[in-house]
């Protein structure tokens, strides 16, 4: 036998997996459709492991070229593509830390080039009272602080060290503001940005249990949780 049954049983124990996720039934009538091609198949009627992920890498790359064909900068659409693509992957397999990770990427990619695009220093140096929102009573967000040095020098974007200042700016400048203070979808905007830190080795042992008990509380969850991550992406990209 080309391929060890070990091998052959933990592929078919992924597949069952991948097509018992729920909001997977796209993937149980792609892969039906898949193997009736032959080079999917080796002289012994099985399906190789290789095989099978390049069935799904070539799928979730289709999904994530349609997903950003719209945006017109080529260096930044191959970047938030190849994002979206592991995304797509992470999800699948149900590792919500890299999926969430993958989500930010795109998130801050986005941000960052409209916040460059649209001279966001200059903005908020001229008038730094306009771009201010208040989450809640103890989280004020005022991007200036962000976007400057004490000594009142513009950071570069990439050295913007709070993502939440950036979106501010972002939610203001294109009349998103209740959109982005909306309870729900902070939530998960909150998830996202938890997980990444927590990614980054920047969150204390205490936010590491609370992160961990979100991520669990994800992976038995429906696909509600996924669908606002796109629907952030989503937001965001259409304002590009």
């Amino acid at each position: 036998m080309k391929y060890k049954k070990e091998n052959l049983l933990k592929l078919l124990r992924l597949i069952e997996e991948i097509s018992n996720f729920h909001g997977n039934d796209w993937f149980k009538e792609e892969l039906a459709n898949k193997l009736k091609d032959t080079s999917l198949i080796d002289e012994e009627n099985s399906l190789s492991v290789e095989s099978f992920l390049r069935l799904q890498r070539k799928i979730f790359r289709t999904k994530a070229l349609e997903f950003y064909k719209n945006i017109e900068d080529d260096s930044l659409r191959v970047e938030l593509t190849k994002d979206f693509q592991e995304m797509l992957w992470y999800k699948v397999l149900n590792q919500i830390d890299r999926q969430y990770l993958f989500t930010y990427y795109q998130i801050e990619n986005m941000i960052n080039f409209f916040i460059t695009k649209t001279l966001a220093h200059e903005k908020i140096k001229n008038n730094p009272d306009k771009y201010v929102v208040e989450f809640n009573n103890n989280f004020i967000v005022r991007p200036y602080n962000y976007f400057f040095s004490k000594s009142g020098e513009p950071l570069k974007v990439i050295k913007i060290s709070s993502i939440y200042a950036k979106m501010v700016f972002w939610a203001i400048e294109t009349t998103n503001k209740s959109w982005l203070l909306d309870k729900n979808r902070k939530f998960h905007f909150d998830s996202v940005v938890q997980i990444r830190n927590m990614k980054s080795h920047r969150n204390s042992h205490g936010d590491n249990a609370f992160i961990l008990a979100t991520i669990e509380n994800i992976k038995r969850g429906d696909d509600s949780n996924y669908s606002f991550l796109v629907a952030i992406l989503s937001r965001i990209k259409n304002t590009l």
